[in-house]
């Protein structure tokens, strides 16, 4: 994985593979949503760069989308 590191030895952003790799999903389907602009990137040349602040960025918006879900789904079924 290749990554530009900060000081305290985290990356600051991860390449395309490294980014999969931290979400535990395909690449392709990195690719998709970054494509899809789920996921934010920079583009530097023909390289993908994806920056660690993108990632958690995106893992918060799922969390509250899927939480917004499922209160949503609790109300229907004490409404029935």
């Amino acid at each position: 994985m290749n990554a530009t590191s900060t000081n305290e030895g985290l990356p600051l952003a991860v390449d395309l593979r490294g980014a999969a790799k931290c979400l535990s999903l395909s690449q392709r389907t990195t690719w998709q949503l970054i494509r899809d602009k789920r996921l934010g990137c920079v583009r530097v040349g023909r390289r993908i760069i994806v920056p660690m602040t993108c990632l958690q960025d995106f893992l918060d918006r799922e969390a509250r989308a899927q939480a917004a879900e499922q209160q949503n789904k609790a109300r229907q079924e004490g409404v029935q």
